[in-house]
């Protein structure tokens, strides 16, 4: 019975650590905008305009090139326009254009299996 729970304990602890290490790939960099196909959003009454941008953003004095969908509310993006965006670290044509809040997911099972592990270590020295 020790061995399963300690078993459980770190693989709890290990796929913790694997989707904290996940979200914690991306860095921020600047993009500029090369150029911009946008169109008023007529659905919405707020002026929101849907935008087909080229951008371009530089990863180690290397220039990379993507093509993303971002909405603008009363201007639409226009040539040379910077803004936030996050690459991955292994692959920087991989981009998002918001940082991922959720890497809380992966706190929960690592506090789990560390509580389990404590539990099951305190049960057996009871025990014994």
């Amino acid at each position: 019975m020790l061995f399963l729970g300690i078993a459980f304990a770190i693989s709890l602890i290990a796929v913790g650590l694997f989707i904290l290490s996940q979200f914690n790939n991306f860095k921020k960099t600047k993009a500029s905008v090369l150029e911009a196909d946008c169109s008023i959003d007529n659905t919405i009454s707020d002026y929101t305009y849907n935008c087909v941008l080229q951008i371009k953003y530089i990863i180690n004095y290397r220039e990379y090139r993507n093509i993303i969908k971002k909405n603008s509310k009363i201007l639409p993006h226009r040539k040379y326009d910077t803004f936030n965006i996050y690459y991955n670290k292994n692959n920087p044509t991989i981009i998002k254009l918001m940082k991922d809040d959720h890497n809380y997911l992966g706190y929960i099972p690592l506090i789990l299996g560390i509580i389990t592990l404590i539990l099951v270590i305190i049960t057996y020295i009871i025990e014994k």
